[in-house]
């Protein structure tokens, strides 16, 4: 089980040039790739992306490409005569329109951007492509490992409140015979009190407290809560993406506590069932980032 959160780095050469690769993975219902790739290298945007799809199953993978220096340009510097001449006169007309008489300088205009570019050399696409992709590769597998050490600390907090839930189902199971037993006695006195100037036979005060019982019968719940649990730990040994299996089973075995509760009043059991749902919703805090 991996988490959804972590980071990797890599650097190194591609093509001759110092590169970095940075990847942060962050918590997403879906998988979201973001990508900045410089400009040289967009068209091999796909298969980028397609690595790190194969990769994550899950969430949002923020992936950034750079150059390492101050610049990221390797061709002859070119001048665009007419940039040059319309950023200038538009400088110009600024002063003029301000009231200032002073001239654009030299550098004000070169900086200004396409007056001076710099074309990127010729490059071989397959040479950059295998040399990016083992950085992107590296980058993943420190991202990796980050999120599978995450991921191990998860699962530990998961399993202690799973333990928590435990001892709490278990005293709910313990608790519902007797409290049975003290419904059907109420329920019986009840009966006999609002038929008391009827006759009601024992075979028809039988029948009233079999109906009851049966809808008091939460063997069902119990046995399905018990089954979920046992998906759930099993789910967490697993390597592969479990976030969404996780979230299910979530909501059942809460549904099965809800129904569970509604069928008793007993502040004993109702308690325990409240605390039994408080736990569940303290594991589904935990598993949103599960990848």
């Amino acid at each position: 089980m991996k988490s959804m959160t972590g980071y990797g780095r890599a650097q190194g050469q591609v093509a001759g040039r110092d590169c970095t690769v940075e990847i942060r993975c962050l918590n997403h219902r879906y998988t979201d790739v973001r990508l900045s790739i410089p400009r040289q290298w967009l068209a091999l945007e796909v298969d980028v992306e397609k690595r790190i799809r194969d990769f994550i199953g899950r969430g949002r993978i923020e992936c950034s490409v750079r150059f390492n220096g101050a610049s990221s340009d390797t061709g002859v510097a070119v001048l665009d005569e007419t940039r040059a001449r319309q950023v200038y006169e538009t400088f110009v007309k600024l002063g003029d329109l301000l009231g200032i008489e002073e001239k654009p300088s030299l550098g004000l205009v070169a900086r200004a951007e396409g007056v001076i570019v710099f074309p990127p050399e010729a490059e071989d696409i397959q040479v950059v492509r295998r040399d990016l992709m083992g950085l992107i590769d590296s980058a993943l597998n420190a991202a990796d490992g980050m999120r599978q050490k995450e991921g191990a600390r998860l699962a530990q907090v998961v399993l202690e409140h799973l333990e928590q839930l435990d001892s709490l189902v278990k005293s709910i199971k313990k608790d519902i015979p007797g409290e049975q037993r003290l419904m059907n006695e109420r329920t019986s006195e009840r009966i006999r009190s609002m038929a008391a100037d009827a006759e009601v036979s024992d075979d028809r005060l039988a029948q009233e407290l079999a109906i009851l019982t049966e809808r008091a019968d939460v063997t069902e719940e119990l046995s399905r809560l018990e089954i979920h649990r046992k998906q759930f730990s099993d789910l967490l040994e697993k390597s592969t993406p479990v976030g969404r299996e996780l979230d299910f089973l979530m909501q059942e075995m809460n549904r099965e506590v809800n129904t569970l509760s509604s069928k008793f009043r007993s502040a004993l059991v109702v308690n325990n069932a409240v605390s039994a749902k408080a736990e569940l919703e303290k594991i589904r805090e935990q598993i949103q980032n599960i990848e």
